[in-house]
């Protein structure tokens, strides 16, 4: 059963404690989304019909200390690869650009995610299990 949690504790800038456990199938190393409740989305072609909500993702989190009930996640550690001037002479640096859709700008309809500011009783669910698998 995928349970979802909620933020109950805020220890940092970079660990916060949720409301599950090992009682909850939680080990040390999975990965959880802290998200909050986003807008609803419905079939263009039944209007009755919804299709979902598209959540606004917070953060990542990996569960770093498991109890009974409750779990201490922290913020995922990231390594970043700054090419130095010489890679960047040599043409081994690298730039990443998207391309654009054509789409009718009639019809562009942004979603507004809000902030993205952990707060004690936003929703985190389950993503992956531990980093090893």
């Amino acid at each position: 059963m995928n349970k979802n949690f909620t933020v109950v504790r805020i220890l940092d800038e970079y660990s916060l404690i949720i409301n599950g456990g090992f009682e909850n199938d939680i080990k040390e190393g999975d990965y959880f989304q802290i998200y909050s409740e986003g807008v609803s989305i419905y079939d263009p072609e039944d209007p009755s019909k919804l299709l979902g909500k598209f959540n606004n993702i917070k953060a990542t989190v990996v569960a770093e200390q498991v109890q009974e009930n409750l779990t201490i996640c922290k913020s995922r550690t990231t390594f970043k690869n700054i090419p130095t001037v010489s890679a960047i002479i040599e043409g081994m640096g690298t730039i990443t650009t998207q391309s654009t859709l054509s789409v009718d700008p009639s019809q562009i309809n942004p979603i507004d995610f809000g902030d993205k500011m952990i707060r004690v009783g936003d929703f985190v669910k389950k993503i992956s299990n531990t980093r090893n698998t």
